[in-house]
C-alpha cells in the first residue's frame, strides 16, 4: 500500500517463508473493530450499513461510537452460498402418463386393519405424482 513493503518473504524450493519482523504491520492492516464485530454477531450478523445506522442514531443503549467495515465474515459468507437448482430431466419431462410407476409393499403390521389388512402397497405415477394405495391380507396377494 502506497509504496511500502508489507511483507518479505524468502524462497527455498518452491516454498516461500514469511519473514516474522512484518507480521505486525500486516496483522494491523487487517485487524477490525472488535466492538463492531461484537455488535456485529450479538445482532444476528447485521450488515455493517445498517449497523452504523443504529449506532448513528443511537438506537440502541450501549451501541455508539462505531465506525468502519466489517472483516469478512465466515458465517456470513457461508450463508449466502447456493446450490443452483436440479433440473428436470429430459426424460422426465418426455414421459406418459403411467408410463413409469414406482411400487413398494409395507407390513407386516403389528395390528390388522378393520378390514383384516396385514399389508399395504403404494402406486406411483412418476410423472403426475398420483398414487394409489391398497390394502392387502397377505403378501401373496401383492
Amino acid at each position: 500500500k502506497e509504496g511500502k513493503v508489507q511483507v518479505v518473504a524468502d524462497r527455498v524450493g518452491n516454498l516461500y517463508y514469511v519473514r516474522q519482523a512484518g507480521t505486525e504491520e500486516v496483522a494491523q492492516l487487517v485487524t477490525a473493530n472488535p466492538k463492531m464485530e461484537l455488535w456485529h454477531k450479538r445482532l444476528g450478523h447485521l450488515n455493517d450499513t445498517d449497523l452504523l445506522s443504529l449506532s448513528k442514531n443511537e438506537q440502541i443503549l450501549g451501541l455508539k461510537d462505531l465506525k468502519g467495515k466489517l472483516p469478512p465474515c465466515e458465517i456470513c459468507l457461508k450463508g449466502k452460498m447456493s446450490r443452483w437448482p436440479f433440473g428436470t430431466s429430459p426424460l422426465k419431462q418426455n414421459l406418459d402418463l403411467l408410463e413409469i410407476v414406482h411400487t413398494d409393499i409395507c407390513g407386516k403390521m403389528r395390528e390388522n386393519s378393520l378390514g383384516g389388512a396385514q399389508y399395504f402397497i403404494s402406486f406411483t405415477d412418476e410423472k403426475s405424482r398420483w398414487t394409489a394405495i391398497h390394502f392387502l391380507k397377505r403378501k401373496s396377494e401383492a
